[in-house]
């Protein structure tokens, strides 16, 4: 993060704001390392897909308790039985987290691209010379503070999706019933973006991140003279829905119901 931002219509309605003081270059955009926000839809308004993923986490962890209380507990290895179960509520908590946080980092994103929204209506109700807000070093550090917290948590979502993935997708799976769990937003988002960029050097990926209010946050859908169709993040609150509920059917198949 580096200068304050100004604002560029994208394709479709959607909101773009980069540093000013990047190029256009051999007609694509040099992201380096700055943040970048593709808002999908401008609005504020509650994301009903919040509630859905949380409740979708909170039954996971009473299933799983119910698991580890059943014949299937005696099987288990006890440390990764533990490992599961704290990993999957601090899953949940970093995820309310992140949604508390999302619409306050787009709200910081509108202010300095000089737009003020009505938070009931989620509608864009003035537009106004963001020069001053740019200006104030505070609201700036403000801003890049929780985009900081945002993604930092964002990522860790995912590095700690994945761990669980792997507990019950390795071949000596060490939770019998649960065994072959897959979650392949988790997993593609881990592979091509956090952890392997680099062996998929065809799509060119660049380091980006941003935000939609229906798809959460997002992680390296910028892509540079790419000539080959890129991967695309689907979102946090797509995948950690994804996550919950393939994870909530296998703990429902192996208890029987």
């Amino acid at each position: 993060m580096s200068e304050p931002y100004q604002a560029a219509r994208g394709r479709n309605g959607s909101i773009r704001l980069k540093d000013h003081r990047q190029r256009e270059q051999n007609g694509a955009l040099q992201i380096a390392q700055s943040v970048n926000y593709f808002v999908n839809q401008v609005t504020l308004a509650v994301m009903p897909k919040e509630e859905e993923v949380a409740q979708a986490i909170d039954s996971c962890i009473e299933l799983f308790r119910r698991y580890a209380s059943s014949s299937y507990g005696n099987l288990c290895d006890r440390h990764l039985l533990s490992e599961f179960h704290d990993r999957l509520v601090r899953l949940r908590f970093a995820f309310t987290r992140i949604f508390q946080l999302a619409p306050k980092a787009m709200e910081a994103a509108y202010r300095m691209a000089g737009w003020r929204v009505d938070k009931a209506t989620g509608k864009i109700v003035e537009r106004f010379d963001p020069t001053a807000i740019r200006a104030d070093r505070t609201l700036v550090r403000q801003k890049q503070d929780l985009e900081a917290e945002l993604f930092i948590l964002t990522e860790w979502f995912y590095y700690t999706a994945w761990r669980l993935r792997e507990i019950v997708h390795a071949k000596k799976c060490g939770l019998p019933g649960l065994c072959g769990f897959e979650a392949t937003g988790v997993r593609d988002v881990r592979n091509h973006i956090l952890q392997h960029p680099e062996k998929y050097d065809v799509n060119r990926q660049v380091q980006s991140t941003s935000i939609s209010d229906t798809e959460g946050p997002m992680l390296g859908n910028a892509y540079w003279k790419t000539p080959a169709r890129p991967f695309r993040d689907s979102g946090l609150y797509n995948n950690a829905m994804e996550f919950a509920t393939n994870l909530h059917r296998k703990l429902k198949q192996a208890l029987g119901q």
